[in-house]
């Protein structure tokens, strides 16, 4: 039974066939189809053009499998799904540096040196990334003895090894390249006095106004006409508010492949099979390897840290217990035995304010921020913010949280100090390392309690009886149908749900209602038209049959496209005007004015004003509106004027200037921040722009 368990193949002798047919046709196809080499002379193998250079598939794969080595150095495993979707895209984004960047880099000279490069790797001046790789698994801090022991050793490090130091190495290259080339156009940043003292001025100087706002809703739409010639004038005058990304829209019906109720009875005999023979078996551990289809079949586990399944039970040594089942698979746990006396664990969290052990000045600031933060903790900060915010390890993620470790598993002050405390909270002073200071909140008390539990999963997944019957009904829809009318027609005779999917962008990974579905998209692109079906779609948890209803191209949109936005703005717009017309030129006090549209219109007044806002109170987001007042004379009053959120009438009461203050400098500051803050996106901005990129991946991908 449990050779059988580890061996079962849930896919039936039908499904194997039409896959073994489908790679025969697609093999076929690919030799003998109209675009084979043989007859077509081959289809176009370009995925894009960048910088007016093709970008071959070949190109493209090759830059692909380079990202793919880097990712299988790093993890251990062949990225899933989701993640070659990333592997891709950072491919692409490769071959922008070198089409793009690197030509920019080459016109001006610009070069790292072999003294940077060392610099980067082990100086003063270390990539951050460099301490990140190089960390010790027990505090999560930098190891410089690692770093320098591994660059003594290169040599003699196995060939994936080097392989991959030699694509981190370039990786830095390129980064510092890019920072160089950046720092060109950031170091060139200048902000005058007269800059800053306008920025301080518009940030200082407060109007104190009152102002009666009438929202565009006090008037019905029935009250005002909106023609398409109107919508056409709008949209002509404001092409560049309504541009298209390129974008499809479809429709479809879903076959389910989810496991049954009798698919569930099925995996649910399975085990009990099972439980009966766990019962007898000479050795837990191998029984669960063998039989489990879990990630953890067997383990040392402490009381906080056991399954849910059985963390409230009173457990005892040689025990089955379960079945448990969940959504999707079926759970059964042997109690292998109870050890009172087992190693000595407790659970933890901290925040490490690193420092070189060689660098005495650093170790002091170090220690003193590491306290300063400290007494902040004492009196009410969150811990888990304070890790995020100023632990330099990689435990700042999770809360500074390091899990359950046992004696020997940390370095010997961190260890002490915190075995030492005796039962749980904050430690009173912060721990020196040869990484840095750490504080320390011990989190659960030393334990020494073990359970060893063998775990026996088994998914519950659908029979070949699903799987066949829905690609069944799957298959004769799509063949049934040929238009909309009929794909509609039939899908209500069938009282199959037709879910609709808009705004399709041609590197979406994602189907709205369909998750991953890579595949639709590429069909929607590279051979769907509109009133087209498509082929059976195989997804993770359905099979699909599609039908394209919309195109969008990439440009200005048609009035069709985009009517009910342009009817908005238009009827906004009418209805600004109905209301500035009634409300008049006249002296009428702000509130005998707002009576006119009786619980919609209200008069607001503000004290704090600024020319740095961007928003009214009570009236949103209005750049005019605060304009508008800043323009007014002590007592003086606007007209009635159209808004972005409605009309207003804004009276200024009172201004109150800054006063010239001797040192700007602050905000010169302020501004030159913000400056270099957008230099690097705006570089890539225009670096892509004059690639004048066409990204036709969708072909292949």
């Amino acid at each position: 039974m449990g050779v059988i368990n580890t061996l079962r193949n849930r896919m039936g002798k039908v499904v194997v066939g039409l896959i073994g047919f489908a790679i025969i046709s697609f093999v076929l196809a690919d030799v003998l189809g109209p675009d084979s080499f043989i007859f077509g002379g081959g289809r176009d193998n370009t995925v894009g053009v960048i910088r007016g250079e093709k970008i071959s598939h070949d190109e493209y794969q090759l830059a692909i499998q380079e990202r793919e080595s880097n990712f299988i150095l790093n993890f251990g495993r062949q990225p899933n799904e989701r993640e070659k979707f990333s592997v891709r895209q950072m491919a692409w984004d490769q071959l922008l540096v070198k089409h793009g960047f690197e030509k920019e880099y080459e016109a001006l000279g610009l070069k790292v040196t072999t003294e940077e490069m060392t610099d980067i790797l082990m100086g003063k001046n270390m990539d951050p990334s460099v301490r990140q790789s190089f960390t010790n698994p027990n505090t999560g801090g930098f190891d410089r003895q690692q770093l320098l022991s591994f660059l003594a050793n290169l040599e003699e490090q196995d060939p994936q090894m080097r392989a991959r130091w030699d694509i981190f190495r370039n990786e830095l290259l390129a980064s510092r390249k890019r920072l160089k080339y950046d720092g060109l156009f950031t170091n060139t940043n200048y902000v005058t006095k007269a800059e800053a003292r306008r920025v301080y001025q518009s940030q200082t100087s407060v109007a104190e106004v009152e102002y009666l706002f009438v929202p565009f809703y006090a008037v019905p739409d029935s009250a005002v006409t909106v023609t398409d010639d109107d919508l056409k004038k709008y949209l002509n005058d404001n092409k560049d508010q309504f541009r298209n990304e390129e974008s499809r829209s479809m429709i479809y019906v879903s076959f389910s492949t989810l496991p049954t109720a009798q698919d569930s009875a099925v995996v649910r005999d399975e085990i009990e099979q099972l439980k009966t023979e766990f019962a007898a078996a000479p050795n837990d551990s191998t029984f669960a390897y063998l039989n489990s289809e879990g990630q953890r079949p067997y383990g040392v586990f402490v009381k906080n840290d056991l399954p849910a399944e059985i963390k409230d039970m009173e457990l005892e040594a040689g025990t089955i217990y379960g079945p448990f089942v969940s959504i999707n698979n079926y759970r059964i746990i042997k109690v292998s035995s109870i050890n009172p006396e087992g190693k000595e664990r407790l659970k933890a969290r901290h925040i490490l304010f690193g420092a070189d052990k060689e660098d005495p000045v650093g170790r002091i600031t170090a220690r003193e921020e590491a306290r300063g933060v400290l007494q902040d903790i004492k009196e009410g900060a969150n811990f888990s913010i304070m890790a995020s915010r100023y632990g330099s390890d990689g435990t700042s993620s999770r809360g500074g949280d390091l899990g359950y470790f046992g004696r020997g598993d940390m370095v010997t002050e961190f260890e002490e100090a915190a075995f030492n405390h005796g039962g749980t909270g904050l430690l009173d002073d912060v721990v020196e390392t040869d990484f840095g200071y750490h504080i320390i909140e011990v989190t659960e008390p030393v334990d020494r309690l073990e359970y060893e539990l063998a775990l026996i999963d088994l998914e519950i997944i659908p029979s070949d009886a699903t799987l066949n019957e829905a690609l069944r009904n799957a298959d004769l829809f799509q063949g049934s149908v040929s238009n909309e009318k009929t794909f509609r027609e039939l899908a209500e005779k069938d009282q199959l749900p037709i879910y609709e999917a808009k705004n399709i962008k041609k590197n979406s990974r994602t189907v709205e209602g369909l998750g991953e579905a890579r595949e639709v998209v590429r069909w929607l692109y590279r051979d769907g038209s509109i009133g087209s079906v498509s082929e059976v779609f195989i997804l993770d948890e359905e099979y699909v049959v599609g039908l394209m209803t919309g195109r969008v191209d990439e440009g200005h949109s048609s009035l069709d496209d985009v009517r009910a936005a342009v009817r908005k703005k238009v009827l906004d717009q009418k209805k600004g005007e109905k209301i500035v017309g009634q409300l008049g030129n006249s002296e009428t006090s702000l509130e005998d004015l707002s009576a006119l549209y009786p619980g919609i219109a209200e008069v607001f007044s503000s004290n704090d004003l600024t020319l740095y806002s961007n928003s009214i109170p009570g009236a949103d987001e209005d750049p005019v509106a605060i304009g508008k007042a800043f323009s007014l004379e002590q007592g003086e009053r606007t007209q009635p004027f159209v808004g972005s959120e409605g009309v207003l009438i804004i009276e200024l009461s009172q201004f109150t200037e800054a006063p010239e203050i001797a040192d700007y400098t602050p905000y010169k500051q302020q501004i030159l921040q913000v400056r270099r803050n957008a230099v690097s996106q705006a570089v890539e901005e225009a670096i892509r722009k004059a690639a004048d990129i066409k990204d036709e991946r969708y072909k292949f991908y």
